[in-house]
């Protein structure tokens, strides 16, 4: 596969976790607050695109769904936690499809652990790839 295209991926998902990062660092009014639900859902998005075309690079395996792809992350020692990445998911597709005040809440408490997990699978793919 094109490096410059996997580069570019790569860097996308890493200046979209730069935004997370700020809005986690905001006091929370309710309007920042879902500004970073926001940004926490878009982050998600490219996290598991973005390992999808490693996997595919690397692994030689075509894999479409976000399960198959984290499964296959886990697998390929990417990430170690796949109970939160599949938590992650669950929550990812419950704050897109409804609104809620206490989902909104609830998914505040656990954005920081997300991001945490995100930034490490981003930095193993740096390494990987050997992008500053």
């Amino acid at each position: 596969m094109d490096f410059d295209y996997i580069e570019n991926k790569i860097i996308t998902f890493s200046n979209a976790l730069a935004t997370l990062n700020e809005a986690l660092k905001e006091s929370k009014t309710r309007l920042e607050r879902d500004g970073c639900i926001q940004r926490f859902e878009y982050c998600y998005e490219l996290a598991w695109k973005c390992a999808k075309v490693i996997i595919k690079d690397h692994g030689g395996v075509d894999v479409n769904s976000p399960k198959e792809v984290l499964k296959k992350c886990f697998v390929m020692k990417y990430i170690s936690n796949e109970m939160l990445w599949f938590d992650m998911i669950e929550k990812r597709n419950s704050s897109v499809h409804t609104y809620n005040i206490g989902l909104a809440n609830g998914l505040m408490d656990l954005i920081p652990s997300y991001y945490l997990e995100m930034n490490a699978l981003l930095l193993k793919f740096k390494e990987l790839y050997d992008i500053k």
